[in-house]
């Protein structure tokens, strides 16, 4: 997998870093649904007993109390958007602190709800223009603009747009960018 000159620079910090992590297993919460995707995804995370990965995917994900089950939740999902408990139980997660890691088409995902896209990951795709905003498009293997965004002011977010097919996701480098992730956003790397 070639990583655009964009993109190598910001994900040199996660891929790089030397993971050090103690105490009991990280529990993850690994949320998949409304997109085909290649089954080695879920080999993505295998492999690391500092992480203890729960798989959850729609339409079940999000119900109940999420901070109960998980630190960190995986997003490689793409849903069109939650139901209000569902959405209620995702936010009371980030709001308590839990770690977001937004990965690949998630980004496309819950379009319909602003706080989302604003407060915590930062931007979304548009499926239809919006706002004076033109429909979001999709290129392949084109260089994306990435812009830092403010911190969430609770939880630690990760959007990791990288991440599409079986190439990547059995790539050593995008297997420690993703692991090293989920590491930070569950304050177990980094500050």
């Amino acid at each position: 997998m070639r990583l655009p000159a964009s993109l190598s620079v910001l994900a040199a910090g996660f891929a790089l870093a030397a993971a050090t992590p103690s105490g009991p297993a990280l529990k993850v919460l690994l949320v998949t649904g409304g997109h085909d995707h290649d089954v080695s995804f879920y080999s993505v995370l295998d492999g690391h007993d500092d992480l203890d990965v729960l798989v959850d995917p729609h339409p079940n994900a999000f119900r109940g109390d999420v901070t109960r089950r998980a630190a960190v939740v995986v997003l490689y999902d793409m849903v069109p958007d939650l139901e209000p408990e569902r959405r209620a139980n995702l936010q009371a997660f980030v709001e308590n602190g839990g770690g977001i890691v937004a990965l690949h088409h998630t980004l496309a995902g819950y379009t319909g709800w602003r706080w989302w896209s604003e407060e915590v990951v930062g931007g979304r795709y548009r499926h239809e223009p919006e706002d004076g905003h033109p429909a979001s498009s999709y290129l392949h293997d084109v260089d994306l603009l990435v812009r830092p965004r403010r911190p969430h002011p609770k939880a630690r977010v990760v959007c990791i747009q990288l991440g599409h097919g079986r190439e990547a996701h059995l790539n050593p480098t995008y297997r420690r960018l993703a692991r090293n992730a989920v590491l930070w956003a569950g304050r177990r790397l980094g500050d």
